[in-house]
């Protein structure tokens, strides 16, 4: 099974909800998707969470998919590196 950015998914252990927003491979040949599941309705922020991706089913709502890059101020998403 492939998962795409963007794409719904559901972990089958937790039942934990979310979009597909980025993705982790590591030397020891685990890969996990980081799930960013939506906002409560009270407007409650949950924090995303890496899952194993052999836990992961994708679900049925569209896959989100962002028209241009979102930047805000340099070309990532962290302060640029110090300079001498």
């Amino acid at each position: 099974m492939t998962i795409e950015f963007g794409d719904t998914v559901v972990d089958m252990v937790t039942n934990l909800a979310g979009i597909a927003i980025g993705r982790v491979n590591y030397i020891t040949g685990c890969e996990q998707i980081l799930l960013q599941p939506p906002v409560k309705k009270d407007g409650t922020f949950i924090e995303s969470r890496w899952v194993d991706v052999d836990r992961l089913r994708v679900g049925t709502a569209k896959r989100v998919v962002l028209t241009s890059p979102v930047r805000v101020g340099g070309a990532g998403p962290d302060k640029p590196a110090p300079t001498r």
